[in-house]
């Protein structure tokens, strides 16, 4: 349970980072590009970073866009 804990504050910490890239003007691209791993999720043993920050990046962005629109 620990771990999923740890996994669901990483998912918050990026919908926060999206919102606020969103906000600056940021495209998704743009946002993935400069995403920094925070610290204390520098261990998780993701296979790879890029691709699985990218796509939830997009995925926020997304939604950001849907709700807008509504």
């Amino acid at each position: 349970m620990n771990d999923a804990r740890a996994r669901e504050g990483l998912f918050d910490d990026l919908r926060a980072y999206a919102e606020k890239m969103k906000k600056a003007g940021a495209t998704a691209e743009e946002a993935t590009r400069r995403y920094t791993v925070p610290p204390r999720f520098q261990d998780f043993g993701f296979f790879a970073w890029g691709w699985t920050i990218g796509a939830a990046v997009e995925s926020y962005f997304a939604v950001i866009g849907s709700l807008k629109s509504a």
